[in-house]
């Protein structure tokens, strides 16, 4: 129960400071992460139940109105998010991005794709702007085609096995709830976000999976 409470608030603290930053997607995937381990860590402790659902929701909801009270009426611009929302370019200029590396794409070769980091060449040529994607899927998909995808989705496919099959014990289990916290938001943030052509975020997020990875190495959880 410690580690949850201090995983718990930790995420929130994460969450508040995207919040007042305004990033829409990274707020949006941490918010989902953290359902997302929430009812991880209830299923793998066979204690998911309708009450329990509708706590987390009712707590969550509550908690957010009262946030939103409070931002509203002593921190009127930190409300700029929801700005954000009602822009006419809802993907703020990204289905532009995604267009012209998709129509480049489709004039090459499928299967080997265009070449890695040819996105942002292509992008600096057309727009004058160095810049990738915004949506690690589909700037994969199109650098490295459908052979380099393909092992993309297939390494995703076995990562997410084994969080399912890992067994949770007192002392995995801060280990393996942050690693998939982290492991979701990456996922999630990686249609909108560049973070897998980033060297930072690209290192902290193996460094994380790591751990993971040792545990069930050593245990034999795969």
């Amino acid at each position: 129960h410690y580690v949850c409470f201090l995983f718990r608030h930790r995420t929130h603290l994460i969450n508040f400071a995207l919040f007042l930053s305004s990033k829409r997607g990274l707020l949006l995937a941490n918010i989902i992460a953290m359902f997302f381990v929430y009812f991880f860590f209830k299923y793998k402790h066979k204690q998911i139940t309708l009450k329990s659902i509708f706590k987390i929701c009712f707590v969550t909801l509550f908690s957010c109105l009262i946030l939103f009270s409070i931002l509203y009426n002593y921190f009127p611009d930190s409300l700029e998010i929801f700005e954000r929302f009602k822009q006419k370019d809802f993907l703020t200029g990204r289905g532009d991005i995604w267009n012209i590396g998709w129509n480049n794409y489709i004039k090459n070769s499928l299967f080997l794709g265009t070449g890695l980091f040819s996105s942002r060449e292509l992008l600096f040529t057309t727009l004058g702007s160095f810049n990738d994607l915004h949506n690690i899927y589909l700037q994969f998909l199109i650098e490295t085609g459908i052979l380099g995808f393909s092992v993309l989705i297939f390494n995703i496919i076995n990562i997410i096995r084994k969080f399912v099959r890992v067994k949770l014990d007192s002392k995995n289990l801060f280990a393996v709830l942050l690693s998939l916290y982290y492991f979701i938001v990456m996922f999630i943030y990686g249609f909108t976000g560049n973070w897998l052509f980033d060297v930072t975020m690209v290192f902290m997020f193996f460094i994380v999976l790591s751990i993971f990875l040792s545990f069930i190495l050593k245990r034999g959880d795969y």
